[in-house]
């Protein structure tokens, strides 16, 4: 995206992170009791342990801690932005708006071998940006076509009827903050051109919103669902505890392995 200045960094979140002490558990969760298409199977890529889900225009990778001594909550630690442009010419503008990152981080090819690993394990590179501070952001490109992977992804969503919680896509990721107004200047800093389609909120190529709220820091996951009565049923069925707020279905964490998800119907 160019809106007639400076060309953009990111052009959308292509995966969130979420840390558990038990992600077999929030991996079975989300592919074999919400029955959600297997993005990347639960394998050793390099130096990470992880899977992934497919939730519609973006990716849900499920990890133990980085940090096994740390007493953090489990949830969202690390948003995952698709450069826009490629990662040469996203450092080159973040130098520009003296956003400070790192070096490039590059995994190459690995031979993984469990369930289906293509094409996740031609490899990939990173750059961590120093801000935004939290959740942990980067740049992340694939070697591998990523546009074309989006359109398989979403057609396996699609044949699966969103599974059994009839989801559409990951609409929101929603960041909540301490410090709203330094946080949201480093925001602006990251994804301008991107218009704000609200007050700190924007809305990224084909990927889910992001939207910084004032509050204690955490990260919400808000899906979009076909029908949210039939949300709230299988919910019932899976004998997961949920309630209403401001029209969402948001299950009980404790029965979600304390993720904040939030439904609402598109």
């Amino acid at each position: 995206m160019d809106g007639g200045g400076s060309p953009a960094v990111v052009h959308q979140l292509d995966h969130v992170v979420m840390e558990s002490e038990s992600p077999e558990a929030v991996f079975e969760l989300l592919t074999e009791r919400f029955a959600l298409p297997v993005a990347w199977p639960m394998a050793q890529w390099g130096p990470i342990h992880e899977g992934g889900v497919v939730v519609g225009g973006c990716n849900v990778g499920c990890n133990p801690p980085f940090d096994p001594v740390a007493e953090n909550p489990p949830g969202v630690s690390a948003l995952m932005f698709q450069p826009a442009g490629g990662l040469p010419a996203a450092q080159a503008e973040l130098a520009a708006r003296e956003v400070p990152h790192s070096e490039v981080m590059t995994q190459p090819a690995l031979d993984v071998t469990v369930g289906d690993a293509d094409p996740w394990r031609r490899g990939w590179a990173l750059v961590l940006l120093a801000e935004p501070t939290a959740p942990a952001t980067f740049l992340c490109e694939y070697a591998h076509e990523v546009d074309a992977r989006r359109r398989e992804e979403h057609a396996r969503l699609a044949q699966t009827a969103g599974g059994r919680l009839g989801i559409t896509r990951l609409a929101e990721v929603v960041v909540g903050t301490s410090g709203a107004g330094e946080e949201s200047e480093s925001w602006r800093r990251l994804l301008d051109p991107w218009p704000e389609v609200e007050p700190t909120t924007w809305e990224l190529g084909g990927g889910p919103r992001t939207r910084l709220t004032a509050g204690d820091p955490s990260v919400t996951l808000v899906f979009d669902v076909e029908d949210l009565r039939d949300t709230g049923r299988a919910l019932h069925d899976l004998d997961i505890g949920w309630e209403a707020d401001h029209g969402d279905v948001r299950p009980s964490p404790e029965a979600v392995h304390g993720l904040d998800l939030r439904f609402r119907e598109s």
